[in-house]
């Protein structure tokens, strides 16, 4: 008995000396050089699509302020932080189709959005309340990155009056809509900059490789040389009126489609048809037009291989042509991943690593100057988890009932771990080089603040084993102040700080002079 008391004592002893970084099993070698430095960072962000309109529009104040501050809040109050810190916002640009209503063929009414545009003309600012909701809450927060995405036309613009294409692959848009349909952006954008909400980012096209033909959700398909039109209409209504606002084009369905011709050559190699000098389609001496390229982060990206061939073939053809790359969508819809135990047993913890390891492959291969997921705020059906969401959306009588009836919350450990990037990784960090030398399937990347006094580190553990490192940096007068671990038991908690990643974890070490 007196045996087992002494070994529940020491039990004790070391987990609290421990704290939340037990003892390491493997060890790994870092180096860290702060002299090598790659991109800059410009914002992490999220979209409001869709249940961001329905959440801010009819839920109780109190639970929707609570979710806006888990996005955009800064604040750390006993070593945790209140939210996320994210520097950027996507709002969607919705099509119209909640107005249509059954007409619109889209079932679920959740996958609907609104439009400004009435049918006589006139414009209704009372529309996407809840979006605008969300938006005027980042606002406040400090966030200054706003993108404007378009997923279809809005349906007064397009070929049959609906959301979703009529069939084939063509531009679900008017021969004579591309300026009508511009001149609305231009107003929304107007509208919007009085209000205190600043769109310096338009994305006007989402998913061109698609069909977008089964009703399912809004969606139109277009050939690169449609989009040229399209985005030569914005951009000379921008410069006449005056509007400040960079086109941002792309939202590629994947890495593939910017750099080879993948499926219809029409609809894929988008870098060099929109940016070579001697594409016939080249927008890159378009005023409006930011040199920066998006793609989004599904499909290819189930192992470690395939994620550095594709993002490292992106950013060759990108970096050949002078222009960025950005990703603006991801959520887990592949079928296997590596170090993964499948959708079944997965837990909520799981679904974040394989997350992580993505942004972490988009930082350091893609060179990303900005990360977005896709969605902010979703209901949770069909046992999908946390797959498609960063905080979970629950309206009184479960997942099943009406979206507008206000329910509850749940922050998910995708928030958390995407938070051990956005809120410790600012605007204008840059990207330093990191190399890490180890047997297991751990991946960091490594960000210095524009004054060089702070270094961020972010690692991805997804192995089993706790792991033991002693950091080389360049710079010997950066010492470790902070460590936050996301992982089964945590959510971006401090922790002590001592170089170990516990295992299946997501953990950012912070270093100041």
């Amino acid at each position: 008995m007196r045996h087992l008391l002494l070994i529940s004592i020491l039990f004790i002893l070391n987990q609290f000396s421990w704290g939340n970084n037990p003892p390491a099993d493997s060890s790994t070698k870092i180096e860290i050089n702060t002299d090598k430095k790659f991109q800059k960072l410009a914002f992490f962000s999220a979209s409001d699509c869709w249940a961001g309109n329905w959440v801010g529009t009819y839920w109780d104040k109190k639970e929707k302020e609570q979710i806006a501050d888990l996005f955009f809040s800064k604040k750390i109050k006993k070593g945790q932080p209140q939210g996320i810190g994210l520097s950027g916002w996507r709002f969607n640009l919705g099509g119209g189709t909640t107005e249509l209503g059954e007409e619109s063929d889209i079932k679920d009414p959740t996958r609907r959005s609104e439009s400004f545009l009435e049918k006589d003309g006139s414009y209704n600012w009372n529309k996407e309340l809840g979006q605008q909701f969300f938006a005027k809450k980042a606002v406040k927060q400090g966030v200054d990155n706003f993108v404007l995405f378009s997923i279809t036309p809005e349906v007064t613009y397009t070929n049959n009056g609906k959301g979703y294409s009529p069939g084939g692959t063509n531009f679900n848009i008017k021969s004579d809509g591309y300026r009508d349909y511009s001149i609305y952006i231009a107003n929304v954008i107007e509208h919007f900059q009085k209000e205190g909400i600043n769109f310096n980012l338009l994305s006007p096209v989402n998913e061109p490789q698609y069909n977008w033909d089964t009703k399912g959700q809004e969606g139109t398909p277009a050939h690169n040389e449609e989009i040229f039109h399209f985005v030569k209409n914005i951009d000379s209504v921008f410069v006449s009126r005056g509007i400040n606002s960079k086109i941002m084009l792309g939202e590629a369905a994947d890495w593939e489609y910017l750099y080879k011709v993948k499926g219809e050559r029409e609809r894929s190699n988008q870098i060099e048809d929109f940016f070579s000098d001697t594409s016939s389609i080249s927008i890159k001496n378009l005023p409006t037009v930011q040199p920066i390229f998006s793609a989004h982060s599904y499909w290819l990206d189930r192992n470690f291989k395939e994620m550095e061939e594709s993002r490292s073939l992106a950013l060759e053809v990108a970096q050949r042509n002078n222009i960025e790359l950005c990703q603006t969508e991801w959520s887990m819809l592949s079928k296997e991943y590596d170090y993964f135990p499948g959708y079944k047993e997965a837990t909520t913890m799981d679904i974040a690593l394989v997350m992580s390891n993505v942004i972490n492959h988009d930082l350091n291969y893609a060179n990303v100057t900005s990360w977005s997921y896709w969605t902010a705020m979703d209901l949770i059906r069909w046992n999908h988890k946390n797959r498609f969401c960063l905080v979970e959306v629950i309206p009184e009588g479960g997942s099943e009932a009406d979206i507008r009836k206000s329910g509850t919350h749940i922050a998910h450990k995708t928030l958390w771990a995407l938070g051990n990037y956005s809120r410790f990784i600012r605007p204008n960090y840059e990207r330093v080089e990191i190399n890490i030398t180890s047997e297991l399937p751990v991946v960091g990347t490594s960000f210095l603040s524009p004054k060089q006094d702070e270094l961020v580190v972010v690692y991805t553990n997804l192995s089993e084993e706790n792991i033991a490192f002693t950091p080389s940096i360049s710079d010997p007068s950066f010492q470790l102040k902070e460590v936050y671990v996301t992982n089964a038991e945590n959510d971006l908690k401090a922790s002590a700080k001592v170089n170990t990643i516990p295992k299946r974890s997501v953990t950012t070490f912070i270093y100041k002079k």
